[in-house]
């Protein structure tokens, strides 16, 4: 099984980062179930990685905190999405409906589904 840490070595030598090369590193992470690297990534990537996340990084990272138990940092990561103007994509805010469902934030979860509704009229 490969370590967390040999893929980053390759990436740490990226000098030019774009969003793309975050996507595909932190979604390996989540694919391995390697939850905190791929929330520790994501943290660089909005600390200062160059780039900014858009709607293929939201839906891996809420898997990580789903799968991490990682409450607080989904909370954060809820929090920034109109940041991103990534707020209303459809693919993003279905990530966050069974993050709510876990942590019992029922109304937060049926407030989400609800704007689903009113702004794509589906839901996935």
């Amino acid at each position: 099984m490969v370590n967390p840490g040999s893929p980053a070595k390759v990436f740490d030598k990226i000098s030019t980062r774009k969003v793309m090369l975050f996507d595909v590193l932190i979604k390996s992470y989540v694919n391995n179930h390697w939850f905190d690297d791929s929330l520790l990534l994501f943290k660089v990537m909005v600390n200062g990685g160059g780039c900014s996340p858009d709607h293929d990084t939201y839906p891996c990272v809420l898997k990580a905190c789903f799968c991490s138990d990682n409450l607080s940092f989904k909370l954060q990561v809820h929090k920034d999405l109109p940041k991103d103007r990534l707020d209303f994509d459809l693919f993003v805010r279905s990530g966050l409906i069974p993050v709510y469902r876990k942590y019992l934030c029922l109304l937060e979860a049926r407030r989400v589904l609800l704007l689903l509704q009113v702004s794509s009229g589906d839901v996935i």
